[in-house]
C-alpha cells in the first residue's frame, strides 16, 4: 500500500469522499448528508478584498475561514460575506478562531463560546457556535 499526500483535493478525491460518505451515511441511519462547500468573495475596484469559505453539511455550516484585507476591516466587509452564511438558512452556523485573530468578532455577531483550547504555541483555540433557527426532525 502507498499513501500519498496531497496539498489540494482533486476530482478523483473529491469523488471518492462523496460516493463513500453518501454510501456509509445511507447505509448506516437511511439518509444522506447535504454537503456542499462554498465560498464568498468581496471585491472593491475589481480588487479581492475579502473571502470567506465554509461548508454545509446536515443543516450546519461550519465556517473554516474568511478574511478581510486591514485597509478595509471596519467597513462592513466581513459583516457583508457573514450575511451570505445566514442566507444559507443552517440551523447553526460553528467557527473556529485563535485569541489572536477574532473571538470577539464573532461574539458581537451572536456566538456563544462552547470551548476554548489551550496548546497551541501559546494560544488558544476558540470553538463558537450560534443557533439560527429550531431543527427540524
Amino acid at each position: 500500500m502507498e499513501i500519498q499526500v496531497l496539498t489540494e483535493t482533486t476530482a478523483e478525491v473529491s469523488d471518492f469522499f462523496d460516493r463513500n460518505f453518501t454510501a456509509y451515511s445511507k447505509k448506516t441511519i437511511g439518509k444522506q448528508s447535504d454537503y456542499k462547500q462554498h465560498i464568498f468573495t468581496a471585491h472593491k475596484d475589481n480588487k479581492l478584498v475579502g473571502a470567506l469559505r465554509c461548508e454545509i453539511m446536515w443543516s450546519v455550516v461550519h465556517i473554516d475561514l474568511m478574511i478581510v484585507v486591514p485597509e478595509h476591516r471596519k467597513q462592513g466587509v466581513g459583516t457583508l460575506l457573514f450575511n451570505k452564511v445566514v442566507d444559507l438558512n443552517a440551523s447553526q452556523i460553528t467557527v473556529e478562531t485563535f485569541d489572536f485573530q477574532a473571538p470577539q468578532y464573532w461574539i458581537n455577531k451572536g456566538f456563544q463560546v462552547d470551548y476554548i483550547r489551550d496548546g497551541y504555541d501559546g494560544h488558544k483555540l476558540y470553538y463558537l457556535s450560534k443557533k439560527t433557527q429550531p431543527l427540524l426532525e
